[in-house]
């Protein structure tokens, strides 16, 4: 039965519906236009639709988000009037696309929903619900973004009601106050994942679980770098994935130049949030007596095995000293041997240390690209091996180097896309 609302709204047919409310396919007969009306229940997540300076309330179009028209309040029901999206859901027609597109045409179709995305994060927002039946074909073919209410802002707490298994970061489960841009690159990437390989991603319960997470190329062949912008896009650890959609696009081989002028925005917004959840070491975390119950046991059993093992192997030295005393003593030569080269290979050059200093100038002089395009204070340059060890600079991956709270803020800044340290904020 056809009913009119705000007498201009002619609904015609129920389309959806969802734990969270109903849509309908209707007509504007004012603008003479076919649109969907989603209704449920009032609730918090109006606040992004109901103030005056919603972005999606706005005459310009965002790029890969379906288009909002209006919003009204009625009998404790909220009506959102849309763009009407007749071509299906991306979970619909996931298995159609793999079959009859290559992998770049695939991406290419996800292109204007991160741009979308990373204009909903220079807004302070985060959409907190992407899965493929939350994204939608228009009539010419494009991929669009919808179900916004579940998004929240900044100080808004996504809530619980929305999170799927394959889809939803660790901080949806265990840190909703750590949600933020890096939320929606987990959540988009898991979907970029299911869309190349057919398969949905382990859970992060699976995963904390020691299960084994495979990567893209597992399950098919893919450009090496897409393969490893996806899967780190979903790192368990918030500071190990992409800050932003802006270093997703670049990772996946894209120009961002559409969308450079919004990160500034993002970076007001969720920056320091970034920098302080980087600076707590840990992307999510387990809280609870019974977890800490379960640290402690195993913990306790950890040091059981340790004392029991330690005096296994001492009896066992004890009786090789006792009955093969040439090759015990060869064998603990060899071993002495063996901890000299692994201690030195191991030192730690610090700020500490007395030779830093004229450490860091010796660089300098390697140094005949220090200028405008590189960050202040970063050193480039090429040496020979026999100069590492004459300088005792570390020469290998599993050396480290200590960093000043200075340089770790440099780091921070260079994840976040900041390329200079003159633009930082």
């Amino acid at each position: 039965m056809e009913q009119k609302l705000e007498s201009r709204y002619l609904i015609r047919e129920q389309i959806g519906q969802g734990a969270f409310g109903v849509i309908y396919h209707a007509l504007d007969e004012k603008n003479h236009r076919e649109i969907a009306i989603k209704v449920w229940k009032a609730g918090s997540e109006t606040e992004i639709f109901s103030h005056d300076n919603s972005p999606f309330l706005r005459e310009e179009m965002i790029p890969g988000v379906v288009k909002i028209y209006d919003y009204f309040e009625k009998a404790g029901m909220n009506f959102l009037v849309m763009e009407y999206l007749p071509g299906g859901t991306l979970k619909q027609k996931l298995e159609m696309l793999r079959k009859q597109s290559s992998q770049r045409q695939l991406l290419e179709l996800f292109r204007p929903v991160l741009e979308g995305l990373a204009f909903l994060h220079s807004e302070g927002l985060v959409h907190c619900d992407l899965s493929p039946d939350n994204l939608m074909f228009d009539e010419a073919g494009n991929l669009k973004l919808i179900d916004l209410g579940a998004c929240r802002g900044k100080e808004i707490i996504c809530d619980k009601k929305f999170m799927k298994e394959a889809y939803s970061a660790p901080e949806q489960y265990t840190a909703p106050d750590r949600i933020g841009p890096w939320t929606d690159v987990y959540g988009i990437c898991a979907v970029l994942f299911e869309t190349l390989t057919g398969e949905k991603p382990i859970s992060f319960v699976r995963r904390i679980q020691k299960e084994e997470f495979r990567p893209v190329s597992f399950y098919t062949k893919t450009d090496r770098h897409i393969d490893q912008a996806i899967f780190q896009g979903l790192n368990l650890d918030i500071q190990q994935r992409y800050f932003s959609m802006e270093l997703l696009l670049h990772a996946l081989g894209y120009d961002t130049d559409s969308i450079r002028m919004l990160s500034g925005s993002t970076r007001y917004f969720w920056g320091q949030k970034w920098i302080q959840i980087s600076g707590l070491g840990v992307g999510y975390h387990v809280e609870g007596r019974k977890q800490n119950r379960r640290i402690l046991r195993r913990i306790g059993l950890g040091a059981l095995c340790t004392v029991l093992a330690a005096g296994g192997f001492w009896a066992g030295d004890q009786w090789l000293q006792k009955h093969y005393p040439v090759q015990y003593f060869e064998r603990k030569a060899r071993k002495a041997k063996e901890q000299g080269i692994a201690k030195n290979d191991e030192r730690l050059i610090s700020s500490l240390d007395e030779d830093y200093e004229t450490i860091l100038k010796r660089l300098e002089k390697y140094d005949p690209k220090i200028g405008e395009d590189l960050t202040e204070g970063m050193i480039s340059c090429e040496l020979t091996e026999e100069e590492l060890l004459e300088w005792n600079i570390p020469g290998n991956t599993r050396r480290k180097m200590y960093l000043d709270k200075a340089s770790i803020q440099k780091v921070l800044f260079s994840q976040m896309g900041l390329d200079r340290i003159k633009n930082q904020i």
